[in-house]
């Protein structure tokens, strides 16, 4: 192979291994995580949940809105709607679903318009992850409190604790716990775990959460 072929070869795969995030990284071994049934999304008959579940779908497992908060996904909508047509235009180029570059069932996907990509970002906006700054996590610093904020903001911005009860968190940390594990990222030993948990479930709502993570 010519070296210009394999020069441009290495920019391609390393602009698209360049984002961060289960939903939006891209590494060697094209793993992503399982994501959500249509069924489990947030008002899952809305004309948003149907249009995201139509063509997230087509490239990876559905990710729930609150995967991010509202400010990250216009940003990672964009990027997903331009990697839809960049596997238009390269057509064989990037591979179908067991090899090649795009992952699944990218080769060839389909692209939303810009009315459906608009019906798309208010409808994960609307469900997006209720968020908050580290310094802005409740209680007094401590090595459970400092570890959440860690674990979690590998792959989004941090999960505000009142927003899911003590009867739902240990679900939701098992599932992040999935997620890191599917997508090789550092997953904490399991006293750490707990330490997370017990420190989501002191600062938990008293009332039912809305969606999944």
């Amino acid at each position: 192979m010519q070296p210009r072929v394999l020069a441009l070869l290495a920019l391609s795969l390393g602009t698209l291994a360049c984002d961060r995030g289960p939903w939006t990284r891209w590494d060697e071994t094209l793993q992503l995580p399982s994501g959500v049934e249509a069924s489990e999304l947030p008002a899952p008959e809305s004309p948003g949940a149907r249009l995201e579940a139509r063509y997230c779908s087509q490239c990876h497992g559905i990710p729930s809105p609150k995967m991010h908060g509202a400010a990250d996904w216009e940003p990672i909508l964009r990027r997903m709607v331009q990697r839809m047509g960049r596997s238009n235009r390269m057509g064989g180029m990037m591979g179908g679903r067991r090899g090649g570059w795009m992952p699944r069932g990218m080769h060839g996907a389909e692209t939303p318009t810009t009315d459906e990509r608009r019906e798309i970002l208010a409808y994960l906006q609307e469900h997006a992850l209720d968020t908050m700054a580290a310094s802005e996590l409740p209680g007094a610093p401590s090595e459970d409190r400092a570890r959440f904020g860690e674990t979690c903001s590998q792959c989004h911005a941090l999960p505000d604790p009142g927003q899911h009860t003590v009867q739902e968190w240990p679900s939701v940390v098992q599932r992040m716990k999935t997620h890191m594990e599917e997508y090789g990222l550092p997953v904490p030993a399991e006293d750490e775990l707990a330490g997370i948990l017990l420190y989501l479930r002191d600062h938990a709502s008293s009332t039912e959460g809305a969606g999944l993570p």
